[in-house]
C-alpha cells in the first residue's frame, strides 16, 4: 500500500521552511550591520550592566551596537531602568505589525507623557526601542524586560536589584542579560554619602562585568534647576576610543568602562511645556530623585 500523500501539507511544510530561511537571511543581515562591540570581553560572563549620564546620543547608540552585536552570537535579554508597570506597553509595541500606529501609542503611556523627564524619555531612547523592535522583527533573539519599580525612592536599589535577580536567575544559561541604568545604580560599592547600597552591589553574586560610560564633554538632556539642555564636563577617567569598552577602573566601583567620545544632548521624543523641579528633581548624577534639591553639576562616577 502506498501512503497518499497530502498536497497541502507538503505545500505549507516547505512555504514554513522557505520562511525560516529568509528570516535567518533577516537576522544575519541585521547582525552584519552591527559594529562589533567587544564580543570576547563579553561572552564569558552572564551579561553586563552598563551606567550611562541620562539624556544624550552617544550613550544609546553605543547600547545598540552592544545588544545588536551580541545577539548574532546567542539570546539577548534587555533590562531596562524603565517602568516595570508599562511592561505591557512595550510589548503591544514590539508585536504590533504597524510601524507608526506602535510608536504613536508608546508615545502617548504615562512614561513618555511625563511633564517633568529626566532624558530615558530621550530620542535616543525611543531609537533604540524602534531599532529593537526592527531587529526583532528580523530573527534576532532580543527581548526586552522593563524593571524599575518600588513603592518610594528610598526602596528603589533594593526592590529593583531583587526583580534582576530573578531575571538572571530566569535566564541563566540561556541569555545573555544587558541591564541598563544611571550610573551610580550599577556601582559595585555605595556611592559617597548615599545611604542606599546600588542594585549593582546587590548583584555581586553574579557574574556581571560593571561598565560605566566615560566621555570627553560635551551636553546632555536632564532636569536639574530646570529641565533641558546642560553641559556636561569630561570624565576623569580618561576614556578609551569611542564604541569599545576598556577593562580597569581607579576604584572598585567598577570593572571597566565604555567610550562615547564627544556627547550631545539627546531632547525627549515628545515635547513638553517647560517646567522647573517644585517637588521632585532628578539629579543626572545619581538617578534618584530628591525631594525640593536641586543637582550641581558636575558629579559622579566616571
Amino acid at each position: 500500500m502506498h501512503r497518499c500523500q497530502v498536497p497541502g501539507r507538503k505545500a505549507a511544510l516547505v512555504a514554513w521552511m522557505a520562511s525560516a530561511w529568509l528570516l535567518a537571511l533577516d537576522a544575519y543581515a541585521a547582525a552584519a550591520a552591527c559594529k562589533p562591540v567587544a564580543i570576547d570581553l563579553l561572552m564569558p560572563h552572564a551579561g553586563v550592566m552598563l551606567g550611562e549620564v541620562h539624556g544624550t546620543r552617544e550613550a544609546p547608540a553605543f547600547l545598540e551596537q552592544l545588544v545588536c552585536s551580541v545577539a548574532a552570537h546567542r539570546a539577548v535579554v534587555l533590562a531596562l531602568e524603565y517602568p516595570r508597570g508599562e511592561q505591557s506597553a512595550l510589548d503591544a509595541f514590539f508585536d504590533n505589525p504597524n510601524g507608526s500606529a506602535a510608536e504613536a501609542q508608546l508615545l502617548h503611556t504615562h512614561f513618555w507623557s511625563l511633564a517633568t523627564k529626566d532624558g530615558r524619555q530621550s530620542k535616543a531612547w525611543l531609537a533604540v526601542l524602534r531599532d529593537v523592535r526592527a531587529w526583532r522583527r528580523q530573527g534576532l533573539p532580543i527581548t526586552v524586560t522593563a524593571y524599575d519599580g518600588a513603592p518610594t525612592p528610598q526602596q528603589r536599589e533594593a526592590v529593583n536589584a531583587a526583580f534582576l535577580d530573578d531575571l538572571l536567575q530566569k535566564h541563566q544559561g540561556r541569555a545573555f542579560v544587558v541591564i541598563y541604568s544611571g550610573n551610580v545604580h550599577t556601582m559595585r560599592t555605595l556611592f559617597e554619602d548615599e545611604p542606599e547600597l546600588p542594585m549593582g552591589a546587590r548583584l555581586s553574586n553574579w557574574d556581571l562585568l560593571h561598565l560605566t560610560m566615560v566621555t570627553t564633554g560635551g551636553q546632555a538632556w536632564f532636569c536639574g534647576e530646570s529641565c533641558g539642555v546642560h553641559d556636561w564636563p569630561a570624565s576623569r577617567t580618561v576614556p578609551p576610543p569611542t564604541g569599545t569598552i576598556r577593562l580597569g577602573y581607579p576604584t572598585a566601583a567598577f570593572d571597566g568602562v565604555f567610550g562615547v567620545g564627544p556627547i550631545t544632548a539627546s531632547p525627549p521624543a515628545r515635547q513638553a511645556p517647560a517646567n522647573h523641579c517644585s517637588r521632585h528633581c532628578l539629579s543626572p548624577n545619581l538617578n534618584m530623585y530628591r525631594p525640593g534639591v536641586a543637582p550641581t553639576v558636575p558629579a559622579g562616577p566616571d
